[in-house]
């Protein structure tokens, strides 16, 4: 190996090491603001269409397109989500409270919840280990408990860390903006560094997006849908807490028969 050749292997070698130097140290600037980073690909994917309507109606003009678009992300889902949180947080503790102080018979809904379950699914949590009541309300309340504190130090959390909030929230809103605004320059930049040919990665990437506001539209936006008419019917009836069980119904729905058993126990209510 001549001098030449052993020069050029030690420049790549100390290329890569500086390189990997540089990625983790990105990471690690980069890691705590990971959650708002994601929810700001998710929300350039989302409404990417959007943006490219307004593109189209503002003659070409991307920064007002991409700052217009972002104005109707927060106004028509940041704002309002951060609201119903806010009242959700206040009714879960709030339950959690009544069950505490006995003002709440929780075992009166956990077993119309149970009774409420297809046989097959009652089948499983009394192989589960769950079968005998006692057990499965002693765990449920737990959950229960962990879940309120999980979500009140949450809360604390943002209200006692009000700057890192506000921060993380522009860091949010700063990438969803030139998100929207270069979505089309980084996706050309992510289908030439792939280490495949043009047009299947090109296909990748379509794909890859596709599936994300498929899977989006198709299970969150569904199951958000029906956790918002089961919390307007229970607040028509007058149940407590009807955003947190409208909430449950949201998440559950994700799961087959097991959204919909929400909504006996509160019929019986």
């Amino acid at each position: 190996m001549d001098e030449q050749t052993r020069r050029a292997k030690i420049e790549h070698g100390g290329f890569l090491l500086f390189l990997l130097a540089i990625t983790v140290l990105l990471a690690a600037i980069a890691w705590p603001f990971l959650t708002p980073l994601f929810w700001a690909v998710l929300a350039a994917i989302m409404f990417q269409p959007l943006y490219r309507r307004v593109l189209r109606n503002m003659g070409g003009k991307r920064n007002r397109a991409a700052a217009l678009t972002l104005l109707v992300i927060t106004f028509a889902v940041v704002i309002p989500l951060m609201i119903i949180g806010t009242m959700i947080v206040d009714q879960a503790t709030g339950i959690y409270l009544a069950i505490q102080e006995e003002q709440m018979d929780a075992s009166e809904y956990f077993r119309w919840g149970y009774d409420a379950l297809p046989a097959r699914l009652q089948a499983m949590v009394d192989n589960s280990g769950y079968g005998e009541f006692d057990v499965l309300q002693q765990r449920a309340l737990e959950l229960l408990q962990q879940s309120v504190g999980m979500i009140a130090g949450k809360a604390l959390e943002i209200g006692g860390g009000v700057l890192g909030f506000v921060l993380s929230f522009a860091v949010g809103l700063y990438a969803t903006f030139f998100l929207l605004r270069d979505g089309e320059e980084l996706t050309a930049t992510v289908q030439s560094s792939l280490p495949m040919q043009p047009a299947i990665a090109e296909r990748l990437v379509a794909s890859f997006v596709a599936v994300t506001r498929a899977t989006i539209k198709g299970s969150i936006v569904v199951g958000l849908v029906q956790g918002a008419l089961g919390a307007i019917t229970f607040w028509i009836v007058g149940l407590p807490a009807a955003l947190l069980f409208g909430l449950l119904m949201a998440i559950f729905s994700l799961l087959p028969a097991v959204g919909p058993a929400i909504g006996p126990p509160c019929d019986q209510h």
